[in-house]
């Protein structure tokens, strides 16, 4: 990951280029043109966000460095990228940078984090599009998920209970879980489950699965994974779309309702994400060996044992009470 200093000492050679990815009214290629970049190219797919940037660009007196480009990023050639074919680009046109990027900054994240293609185009970049060694930022990203019960106990005043056990989907949901903090409860500790980075575009472009196991904290249901990532901008700076974080983010938290599963404190569960290098899926299943976590007091783990053996009656948040056996 570049430091700090890597781009500060790039900032200060001779004619430096940034690629602004995903550029919408212009933000932080403007914010790169005053911190010292020479040439700054935007480059947006939304043709009227185009032409909104360039009037902010202009407003601001930075047409001289910042320009806008209405392309998918996937798309562009520099003059100077491999695969040009006598100049040109395979398809025949000519190509749309003068040269590839020392930086290149993009904000193309949704609350699944590669949604709107972060892996393909920050790949394309780094392959085309950028210098060896350039600078990548948000340089990586680090995706958590933690099991929690999220159920509706009433809507308009009728009683929806039994509903939330269909629930359920493979895609995710997009909320603000700081502000419904009220209504949903954890079952177990967060847990880290991918490290991406950006510039090691080879790996990144084979779908990848990992498997977690996390320790239940509570009595309730699971039918929600709530997801959310970390992005590193440098060794100091650091963005976050956790519900937890301090300072809240534009980006909401990821929910994929799952079907339920009762759980006790205690109980180990098997948590599964995986990537197809467009959008993460999450699994979720009780692990086939529970343990008990040593930490509970004595008289805790004999209530817990008797529970699995002959099945349990449990109090939820929402005081739903349920049965179930093992």
């Amino acid at each position: 990951m570049w430091t700090s200093h890597d781009i500060l000492v790039t900032f200060c050679s001779a004619q430096v280029v940034v690629l602004d990815v995903g550029s919408g009214t212009g933000l932080l290629g403007m914010m790169a043109a005053r911190a010292g970049a020479d040439n700054v190219v935007g480059v947006e797919m939304d043709g009227s966000m185009c032409t909104i940037a360039d009037e902010v660009i202009a407003s601001n007196r930075l047409a001289g460095k910042c320009t806008t480009v209405n392309s998918d990023a996937r798309r562009l050639f520099a003059a100077d990228s491999p695969g040009l074919r006598e100049g040109r680009k395979p398809d025949g046109s000519m190509p749309e940078l003068k040269r590839r990027a020392d930086v290149m900054v993009f904000e193309i994240f949704d609350c699944g984090l590669i949604g709107e293609g972060a892996i393909h185009i920050s790949a394309i970049a780094a392959s085309r599009l950028l210098l060896p060694n350039a600078a990548i930022i948000p340089a990586s990203a680090r995706v958590f998920c933690q099991p929690i019960q999220f159920r509706l106990s009433t809507v308009c005043g009728v009683d929806v209970e039994v509903l939330n056990r269909y629930n359920w989907r493979p895609d995710y949901e997009s909320l603000d879980m700081q502000s419904l903090k009220e209504h949903w409860s954890p079952l177990a500790d967060p847990v880290q489950v991918l490290d991406i980075s950006f510039a090691d575009y080879a790996a990144n472009a084979a779908p990848a699965l990992r498997r977690k196991s996390v320790e239940c904290t509570a009595c309730g249901t699971v039918n929600c994974i709530m997801l959310w990532f970390e992005l590193d901008l440098d060794e100091f700076e650091r963005l976050s779309s956790s519900p937890y974080a301090a300072e809240s983010t534009s980006w909401l938290q990821a929910l994929y309702f799952v079907q339920e599963l009762m759980v006790q404190e205690g109980d180990v569960l098997e948590m599964e994400v995986s990537h197809d290098t467009y959008a993460l899926s999450t699994r979720v299943r009780r692990s086939a060996a529970p343990k008990l976590s040593s930490s509970l007091h004595p008289h805790r783990l004999r209530t817990v044992a008797a529970s699995r053996r002959a099945g349990y009656r449990c109090v939820t948040s929402h005081g739903w009470k349920g049965t179930t056996s093992w």
